[in-house]
């Protein structure tokens, strides 16, 4: 098949989300740096095993949108908390009311080629933040699409009733393609987790030297990931937007990621910051 014919190809099945035949982490420690260069960060995985999260929201808001909207089995519930059954991870909410607003990012994957088929999913149960035109793909011919070019993935966003940014992303360099419509059971499981600092390298860094993660792809002032297509962590600058330039300034509220990693045993706080990376 010619590379013309291939992209063609490749854009019908992104498009249709459809399936045919498409072939488609460090510290001192030598312990520790033997163990991440002979399993390599490449082959973690969905390692993000849950999230637990802060809300002002009412609980029984989260457990229509999550439970019934989105079709998430529903682990716990009570007046303050509740918890959800989201693919292969979970995610908790307690409820605050010290006036905070919380709200943070996170991101499931879904299969690489149902980003057309998720979008009209996702249509009937909320209302997407647009990106700027320039992050589009005319392919797509759609404006919720973002197109993240130098990751080679597509994706799409919305709030849901805590303000929170929510994000389905299909990573075309993933081997997870599936058939039919898109349902629940296609939000895989968490993939990243956004953590907000005032001191985003530093931060990242300090985090890359505990964990073994390393830095996925390239990062700047106001933004780190560490990972792979599997599971990122990323690090927000303190005061940017929460999604494209709009939205709520970003700011730093209690947050708890849970992780499959061979450097995580016990909980880890991340530095003077609310945040504990820890293992169930």
């Amino acid at each position: 098949m010619g590379n013309n014919s291939f992209k063609q190809s490749r854009r019908e099945f992104l498009q249709t989300g459809s399936l045919f035949s498409f072939s488609a982490l460090i510290g001192s420690h030598l312990l520790l740096e033997e163990l991440w260069h002979h399993s390599e960060t490449e082959n973690l995985g969905n390692y993000i095993s849950g999230i637990s999260l802060k809300t002002d929201a009412e609980i029984g808001q989260l457990v229509e949108f999550y439970g019934t909207k989105l079709g998430f089995p529903v682990i716990s519930q009570s007046e303050d908390s509740c918890r959800f059954q989201t693919g292969e991870s979970t995610l908790a909410f307690e409820r605050v009311r010290d006036g905070s607003s919380p709200f943070y990012h996170f991101a499931f994957n879904i299969p690489e080629n149902k980003i057309k088929a998720a979008e009209q999913w996702q249509a009937a149960r909320s209302e997407f933040i647009q990106p700027q035109a320039r992050l589009n793909d005319p392919a797509m011919k759609s404006t919720n699409i973002v197109h993240f070019r130098h990751w080679d993935a597509h994706s799409v966003f919305f709030y849901d009733p805590a303000g929170n940014v929510v994000e389905y992303i299909a990573r075309h360099t993933m081997d997870n393609a599936a058939d039919g419509k898109f349902s629940a059971k296609d939000i895989l499981y968490l993939s990243e987790m956004g953590l907000v600092t005032d001191k985003v390298s530093r931060t990242a860094n300090g985090v890359k030297n505990r964990t073994g993660l390393s830095t996925y792809k390239s990062s700047s002032e106001n933004f780190h990931a560490l990972g792979n297509e599997g599971g990122l962590i990323i690090f927000f600058k303190q005061g940017t937007k929460a999604a494209f330039e709009q939205g709520r300034d970003r700011n730093i509220f209690e947050a708890r990621v849970d992780v499959n990693l061979p450097t995580i045993a016990n909980d880890w706080k991340v530095g003077n910051y609310p945040y504990v990376i820890g293992k169930v």
